[in-house]
């Protein structure tokens, strides 16, 4: 293909994604191919953005769809937003092009244009044609001799606004710098592209299928996947029977005196789940090297009779009773507050662990003198009756990426059943009680903050158990908008500046002499650098083939 003719296609192509884009946002489907033939042929012969929108928006399909809607539907984005959408979408585009929050009368004026039937491409054709819009263009022109400066706190703004998160994550730098190109005008179609795609998760988020993402993949687990799999292997799953308490007074369990390991649990409501938790833990093949506390909230359950039967045989579980309510966090810095050994594990009560859990976790650290937490890969279950081996026979596992700053502003790595050594208290401090659910992952983004190193094992020996009545699973709880409170309190911190570099800054600093490429990324900049450094160091090798001294 000539240089041309592929210039072409990637404007044909360019041209379908807005279009499709815009056809999902306003008549929620996928472009067909005659539409996309009619506004790209009607795009090359001059239509401007704002008048594709406007046709899109205004037609007889897009009319029709608006009407069949409920009237208090406020999931999609267009002209009869409820007020707050409507105030939020004035506020991106003022953020998008005059680099500035909405004042209250500007907000007044087009929030109310939108809800009176005005088009989003409406306010932006304003906005973007003002003079104030003008002045800051010209300014930014005067200050910057690359035009990519402001595209960092473009990206900054409009998505921590715009994105549930709340935050701009690394990769949406990665992902919106290639599409602005150093081009302010391109803001339009990525201010719409970030609409129509808020649009797509509130209406994929508003159903009522129970679904549970197998993180670090692209796969989700549902009780309908669940039974079919579990169907298909009925012949090799068989539930154990469950240790009688009577049969506990004739086992032996001497402990070696040294606690290596305190595994903490908070405990509310657990009957149905302690004697299956205290088995599990027992049966830990280094439990004569560890130690169990148990953390009763207030349970109204009356679980303390067959915990103390275990207690009768193993005086190293730890039973503490409080007499009020008390939060998950709570309880886990009163546990850890008190334990005894080395090394600090979490253990939930509806969660399982394979035999060698604890042993796999305490001899990584122990062999990795600077991890200060290891986690690894986990099992899902949808059913509590299911043993470790059941669960794991089923295959539902995670992929886990290495914990990196970027990774865990993702996502919490360290979700379930990590091991972490126990001065990080003295160093980092405690969990934090104001969370419900995220207060595990709110004191990961701390430990990160003060450098400290996490190691993931491959092997994995947990099961996570998804619990429709849990603090994090159950719906209707803070736990998503919990994770993202605490994702933007520390995502400043943890965020590199470089994202938000200039691509011409960017490259002084990385010492690129490189062509630079607006359409690529940072990342690939990099690489492209790294490359070139490690061939011209490889011509200084004494023997090498491309070395000076060979020539």
């Amino acid at each position: 293909m000539s240089g041309m003719a592929e210039q072409d296609q990637k404007g044909a192509n360019r041209i379908d994604e807005v279009v499709d884009l815009l056809f999902r946002h306003f008549l929620g489907r996928k472009a067909d191919e005659d539409g996309l033939s009619a506004y790209r042929q009607a795009i090359r012969g001059g239509m401007k953005l704002e008048a594709l929108v406007d046709s899109i928006a205004s037609s007889e399909e897009a009319r029709q769809r608006q009407e069949a809607r409920s009237k208090d539907d406020y999931s999609h984005l267009n002209a009869a937003h409820a007020g707050a959408d409507a105030d939020l979408i004035v506020d991106l585009i003022y953020r998008a092009f005059l680099f500035r929050k909405a004042d209250e009368d500007g907000k007044l004026v087009f929030a109310n244009a939108l809800r009176n039937g005005a088009s989003i491409s409406d306010i932006i054709l304003a906005v973007s044609s003002s003079v104030e819009a003008q002045e800051k263009r010209f300014a930014q022109a005067g200050e910057h001799d690359d035009g990519d400066a402001q595209d960092g706190r473009f990206i900054r703004d409009v998505v921590s606004i715009l994105t549930e998160s709340g935050v701009a994550r690394p990769r949406d730098y990665d992902r919106c710098k290639p599409l602005l190109q150093q081009e302010p005008m391109n803001r339009i179609s990525v201010l719409q592209k970030l609409i129509a795609e808020r649009v797509e998760l509130r209406e994929a988020s508003n159903g009522s299928l129970r679904k549970y993402w197998l993180m670090g993949t692209d796969r989700f687990l549902t009780p309908e996947i669940w039974k079919t799999r579990t169907e298909q292997l009925a012949p090799r799953l068989s539930a154990p029977s469950m240790a009688q308490p009577a049969a506990l007074a004739g086992r032996n369990f001497v402990h070696s005196g040294n606690i290596r390991v305190s595994a903490i649990a908070s405990m509310y409501k657990g009957r149905k789940y302690i004697q299956k938790f205290l088995e599990n833990i027992v049966s830990q093949t280094i439990f004569d090297q560890s130690e169990l506390i148990i953390v009763d909230a207030c349970s109204p359950e009356k679980e303390e009779e067959l915990i103390r039967s275990y207690m009768e045989i193993y005086p190293n579980i730890v039973y503490k009773r409080f007499e009020f309510n008390i939060g998950i966090y709570d309880a886990w810095n009163y546990a850890a507050s008190i334990a005894r050994g080395e090394y600090l594990t979490n253990t939930n009560l509806d969660d399982l662990r394979g035999n060698e859990s604890f042993e796999i976790q305490s001899r990584t650290l122990d062999e990795n003198k600077t991890v200060d937490a290891v986690y690894q890969d986990l099992y899902y279950s949808l059913d509590h009756s299911f043993d470790f081996d059941m669960v794991a026979a089923c295959g539902f596992k995670s992929n886990l990426p290495i914990a990196t700053p970027n990774n865990m502003l993702e996502f919490n790595c360290l979700h379930n059943a990590p091991m972490w050594r126990k001065r990080l208290h003295d160093e980092v401090g405690y969990f934090d009680a104001n969370y419900r659910s995220a207060g595990d992952y709110d004191f990961w983004l701390r430990c990160l903050k003060m450098k400290k190193t996490f190691l993931k094992v491959n092997t994995p020996h947990v099961v996570y158990y998804c619990n429709p009545e849990g603090i994090s699973t159950a719906v209707d709880t803070p736990g998503v908008d919990e994770v993202n409170r605490a994702r933007k309190r520390h995502a400043g911190d943890l965020i590199s500046p470089y994202f938000q570099m200039s691509r011409k800054a960017f490259a002084r600093e990385v010492g690129s002499d490189c062509p630079l490429d607006p359409a690529k990324s940072d990342y690939d900049l990099v690489q492209k650098y790294m490359r070139s450094f490690s061939a011209q160091a490889r011509m200084d090798w004494p023997g090498s083939p491309r070395s000076r001294q060979s020539a």
